[in-house]
């Protein structure tokens, strides 16, 4: 199970909001294709998201 802290706290921001918001993913998160395929089956059509300039 993945225990990174960056990705636990979007996982539940993702989970638990119902509004219109911009998250930043952390470089380490948009280079790990696992981490980064798991938040986007979590993200819906409400969900804006912006990468890092690196991404």
């Amino acid at each position: 199970m993945v225990t990174d802290p960056h990705f636990t706290d979007l996982k539940n921001a993702l989970q638990s909001s119902n509004k219109m918001f911009k998250i930043q993913i952390p470089n380490h998160i948009t280079q790990d294709s696992i981490l980064l395929d798991s938040l986007c089956r979590i993200m819906s059509s409400k969900v804006y998201f912006k990468t890092s300039p690196t991404f």
